[in-house]
């Protein structure tokens, strides 16, 4: 399945900015790549609240990401394109497409911060947008509720 990004227009240029209605916005840093698969692979792997990841910015693919979420729960992660090696950008972000190969469990703080019920991200294809400092993955509320 493919889900759309959001790309908000200005009148000047295209550009990735948060929906107007976010809720709240959380600073983060992530390693990308699957789980079960040692953060090889597409997906995200790891998520990190932002200045715990020093040691893995080293050897992994390696993000700085604002993540926000609006009242409906619909998640809009804002990956920083200064923050990424250009190999990271050609292997996770060359298509048009962000490709998540295994559903990504929310650590429970990023729900709490995020005012979240949803706890996981299903995996799928999701569209990207971008502009010349980040590019924007949107997930749509469609995942399951903590319980």
């Amino acid at each position: 399945m493919v889900y759309k990004s959001r790309l908000v227009t200005s009148t000047s240029q295209e550009t990735c900015i948060p929906p107007a209605k976010v809720e709240k916005v959380l600073e983060a840093e992530l390693v990308l790549g699957v789980p079960s698969r040692s953060c090889r692979g597409n997906g995200i792997c790891r998520l990190y609240t932002k200045g715990t990841l020093e040691l893995e910015r080293a050897y992994c693919h390696f993000a700085e990401v604002r993540i926000t979420s609006n009242p409906q729960e619909d998640l809009s992660f804002f990956f920083s394109k200064a923050s990424m090696r250009l190999r990271t950008l050609q292997q996770h972000f060359s298509g048009d497409h962000f490709l998540l190969e295994e559903t990504v469990k929310l650590p429970e703080f990023f729900c709490q911060v995020l005012r979240l019920q949803r706890s996981e991200i299903l995996a799928g294809k999701y569209t990207i947008s971008e502009d010349a400092e980040w590019i924007a993955v949107y997930f749509p509320n469609h995942y399951s509720i903590i319980r």
